[in-house]
C-alpha cells in the first residue's frame, strides 16, 4: 500500500523529484516498518523465498529461478512466489523478477540483522561481505559455489 501511494503522489514528476523523494525515504526507518507488514504475515519458508529473490534473482526470468528455487526447496515454489506477488512484494514484469528498492533494501537489513558478522548470516551476496569470510577462513578459492551465492552476477574474484 506505501508504494501505491508513493506511485500515485510522484505520478507526472521528473526523475529528479522521484529520485529526491527515495533518497528521503531510504532515511526513514517507518517506511521499512510499513512495509514489513507484508513479509512478517508470510511463512517462514515464503520469507525465504523472498530473501533468496531480493539477495539473488532480481533481473532473472521466472520460470529459471522457480527451478533453481524448486531445486533447492524439493518442492513447487510457483505458489509462493505467486504468494509474493499477491503481496506486491515482488513483481514479474515480462516474466522478469522485480522488486522495489526499498523492498530489496529491506530484505538486506533482515538479513545484516541476523548477525554482525558476515560468515554466520543465512547469505551472502555483498562482495566486501564475502572476500571478509573467506579471509577469515583463510579460504583460497577461484569461484563461490554455495547457497547463498547463486547469483552470476556477483564477481568478486578478478
Amino acid at each position: 500500500m506505501a508504494l501505491k501511494v508513493l506511485g500515485s503522489s510522484l505520478y507526472g514528476k521528473s526523475i529528479e523529484e522521484w529520485l529526491n523523494v527515495l533518497n528521503k525515504l531510504a532515511q526513514h526507518p517507518r517506511i521499512e516498518m510499513a512495509l514489513r507488514i507484508s513479509y512478517d504475515g508470510l511463512d517462514s519458508e515464503q520469507k525465504s523465498i523472498f530473501l533468496d529473490i531480493a539477495h539473488f534473482f532480481i533481473g532473472w526470468w521466472q520460470d529459471k529461478a522457480t527451478r533453481i528455487l524448486d531445486g533447492f526447496y524439493g518442492r513447487s515454489v510457483i505458489f509462493d512466489i505467486s504468494t509474493l506477488i499477491d503481496k506486491c512484494l515482488v513483481t514479474a514484469t515480462h516474466n522478469e523478477l522485480e522488486m522495489h528498492d526499498l523492498l530489496q533494501e529491506m530484505g538486506f537489513n533482515i538479513i545484516r540483522a541476523e548477525s554482525d558478522f558476515p560468515g554466520e548470516r543465512s547469505r551472502l551476496c555483498h562482495p566486501p561481505d564475502v572476500v571478509q569470510v573467506l579471509e577469515e577462513n583463510e579460504v583460497k578459492a577461484t569461484a563461490i559455489n554455495c547457497r547463498s551465492c547463486i547469483c552470476s552476477k556477483v564477481d568478486v574474484f578478478e
